[in-house]
């Protein structure tokens, strides 16, 4: 019966779900000299039109400033809070297509020999 009432809501929910906005991304790691430390790098497109916190165009590319972005990396398991927002510097968009990418890379101090990290 439970098995049934979730998938009952999640057909039901589903539509109210808006997700069109973000296009894709990706995260890398790699350690540092620095035995306590790694280096974390990511990339992340999202819809150009959503909202002013995703516009991107010429001015934003060459001051290099950080744009807000969406969500943030937290730590799950054997580190504290958050690890950092997902901001990025814009890097390439299209008015065309409607999108725009953004990267940023930074150096994260880990208190635990095997922390785990989550995108929230």
């Amino acid at each position: 019966m439970s098995l049934y009432l979730t998938i009952i809501s999640i057909v039901l929910l589903a539509p109210s779900c808006l997700g069109s906005h973000f296009r894709g991304g990706f995260f890398t790691w790699i350690s540092t000299e620095q035995q306590s430390q790694i280096k974390i790098s990511y990339r992340l497109s999202w819809r150009r039109s959503y909202s002013s916190d995703h516009f991107c165009d010429s001015s934003h590319i060459s001051s290099g400033d950080l744009r807000p972005g969406e969500g943030s990396l937290i730590c799950s398991r054997g580190c504290i809070g958050t690890v950092t927002e997902l901001a990025y510097r814009c890097t390439d968009f299209s008015e065309t297509e409607d999108w725009t990418t953004g990267t940023r890379t930074f150096l994260y101090n880990l208190t635990t020999a095997s922390p785990e990290i989550s995108l929230m």
